[in-house]
């Protein structure tokens, strides 16, 4: 069954906080703002896709309320690993490394979904 969706144009809203710098950065790359917003969007998704690829069942379970560096993730086997931001490196201390495939999911799509968590909004990965 062909998707409907596809070739459509959808109505998106955004602040002037984002929409700004995204204007700005469109500009300064010589395309259309809506056109860079859909390759921004079309970045994240493949980057989505990609991480649920390499590290099936990985999400961020939370985001410690009281310290915005340390991030808790979950793997499908409901194990947890606490990833902390220290010293502009990530650090992972169940694997005592800077390295490994927890550090690696967070720095892909992990830090920007994680202080949209911290801010209060959930289900995002």
């Amino acid at each position: 069954m062909p998707d409907k969706a596809k070739g459509k144009v959808f109505p998106v809203n955004l602040s002037g906080e984002v929409y700004l710098p995204i204007k700005s950065e469109a500009e300064r790359k010589r395309i259309p703002v809506r056109d860079y917003i859909t390759i921004l969007l079309d970045h994240h998704i493949k980057k989505r896709e990609f991480a649920e690829k390499a590290w099936p069942g990985l999400t961020i379970d939370a985001v410690d309320p009281k310290n915005p560096n340390h991030i808790i993730l979950r793997d499908k086997n409901r194990n947890f690993f606490d990833i902390w931001l220290k010293d502009n490196q990530l650090r992972c201390q169940q694997d005592e490394s800077t390295g490994c495939c927890h550090t690696s999911f967070i720095w892909l799509i992990g830090w920007p979904i994680a202080g949209l968590l911290s801010d209060g909004l959930t289900n995002l990965t």
